[in-house]
């Protein structure tokens, strides 16, 4: 059956990354059977020339690699060609990357349709962190609050008593594992869960919590002092 797209994103999307180039062609070629309009950017000049609404351009490798060596205010003359996006390896980078102004930010170990499934969905929101990624951020937001500490298992968990003010206990237990990183369907399989019962259960804290999506959704259990 054919994918039906859905693409709220209209301006265009430079992806920046540390894949192979031979994975980025995969990638793009993944992307345009999904309805896309997708393009491997080989050189920057081609970011100087008018850019396509809603295109997808990926760079090529080494592409990506001159980015990062660049002087801040070249990088930054690109935020006005369109919505930059990154797939990394994690790290300090990730915050680093979100500081910047990238808006996207994807894992690199991802397989190739995983990898297009992410950009899929960050096609539909102004701001996407892949689940695997959004630890890295609150654990460096964790350090700017010395009152808070990280876990003995280094990992950051969901105070129930405060979250139960507002949450259902089932939802309380899957906002705790969304903070983890995992997907719905991850969640579904570890509480032996239907995947559709857990995209009830983020839909509804979602608007209990006031957020707009699941990156959001973190960030006010953040915001809300939720965390321990």
């Amino acid at each position: 059956m054919e994918r039906t797209k859905r693409q709220t994103r209209q301006d265009p999307v430079l992806l920046f990354h540390e894949l192979s180039d031979e994975k980025i062609f995969s990638l793009g070629t993944e992307l345009k059977k999904r309805g896309y309009e997708a393009a491997v950017v080989q050189d920057v000049d081609r970011f100087e020339q008018p850019l396509k609404s809603g295109c997808i351009y990926l760079a090529c490798r080494s592409l990506s690699l001159s980015l990062q060596k660049k002087h801040e205010a070249a990088v930054d003359s690109l935020f006005t060609k369109g919505t930059l996006g990154w797939i990394t390896r994690g790290g300090e980078e990730v915050t680093e990357k979100i500081m910047r102004g990238f808006s996207i930010i994807i894992a690199v170990e991802h397989s190739l349709k995983e990898a297009a499934n992410h950009i899929e969905t960050a096609m539909q929101y102004p701001v996407y962190i892949d689940p695997k990624l959004q630890v890295h951020v609150l654990k460096n937001y964790q350090s700017l609050k010395p009152e808070r500490k990280i876990d003995s298992d280094g990992e950051l968990h969901v105070n129930m008593t405060k979250a139960r003010q507002v949450l259902s206990k089932p939802e309380s237990e899957v906002l705790d594992l969304m903070l983890k990183g995992k997907s719905n369907r991850q969640i579904a399989e570890s509480c032996f869960l239907a995947t559709s019962t857990v995209n009830n259960h983020v839909s509804n804290l979602t608007k209990k919590m006031e957020a707009n999506d699941r990156t959001h959704a973190v960030k006010r259990a953040v915001e809300l002092g939720w965390l321990t």
